[in-house]
């Protein structure tokens, strides 16, 4: 054989070598590699770029999702699932928050696009649950979220308000229950319920009215028939009452 054929293909080996080397002790040890990578929260590499992972994400998704979901009244467990996740990840920054409400945005577009009817709607509440979960340390991202057209964070800014709520935004809630009559528009209009029976004040109560007017002419037009319009006859007696 060729003396340079044979140094190729040694080079070629000796290449090859180190590679399937670390290949054999990662499939040797991947359960224990992969114990170790779940307990380091972030890797600081040369130069100051930081990496942080979200396995403490992973544990507040999975306790969202055991919770009974729901809609016309937040529960208990979906405020204290809030405080507690703000305890767990206030030291993260905001864009692991900003991040995750993107990747729940994408995902509720896929959602929408798949399924249908009940399965679709229960994705959707999955999602809400989620949101709902990290609210209260996306509070300050709401000013940011507002003024982008981005569904997803349409979304994450109503489960912003229904966990920390705030009659300031009564408009933006009924302008979206008046325009959208997706998934989205139907908790803005949830919001509004809310509202109705978390909020006393006279002005206040005017400001749900003068929404629940425009979502009833709205809907007046729409050949669908839209659930929201059984809550809003609800909304309407909350803010009747003295």
């Amino acid at each position: 054989m060729d003396t340079q054929l044979i140094q190729a293909i040694s080079e070629i080996l000796s290449t090859l070598l180190w590679p399937l080397i670390f290949l054999l002790l990662l499939l040797l040890y991947r359960k224990r590699i992969g114990e170790i990578l779940a307990n380091i929260k972030s890797i600081t590499f040369p130069g100051g770029t930081t990496v942080r992972f979200n396995n403490e994400y992973r544990a507040i998704q999975e306790k969202a999702l055991s919770v009974k979901f729901s809609e016309e009244e937040l529960s208990q467990d979906d405020i204290d699932l809030a405080r507690n996740t703000q305890a767990r990840l206030g030291k993260f920054d905001s864009q692991l928050i900003s991040n995750k409400i993107e990747e729940l945005g994408q995902l509720y577009i896929h959602n929408r696009a798949i399924y249908k009817g009940t399965e679709r709607t229960r994705r959707a509440n999955e999602m809400l649950s989620q949101l709902r979960a990290i609210a209260l340390l996306a509070k300050p991202l709401l000013p940011s979220l507002l003024r982008t057209n981005f569904p997803g964070d349409t979304l994450a800014s109503i489960a912003i308000l229904q966990v920390n709520p705030n009659p300031v935004y009564i408009d933006f809630l009924g302008r979206v229950a008046s325009e959208d009559m997706t998934y989205i528009g139907h908790q803005a209009t949830v919001t509004l319920l809310q509202y109705s029976k978390r909020f006393t004040a006279l002005e206040i109560r005017k400001q749900i009215k003068s929404q629940v007017d425009k979502i009833q002419s709205v809907l007046k037009e729409e050949k669908k028939r839209h659930h929201r319009a059984k809550l809003l006859p609800i909304i309407l007696r909350n803010i009747a009452k003295s």
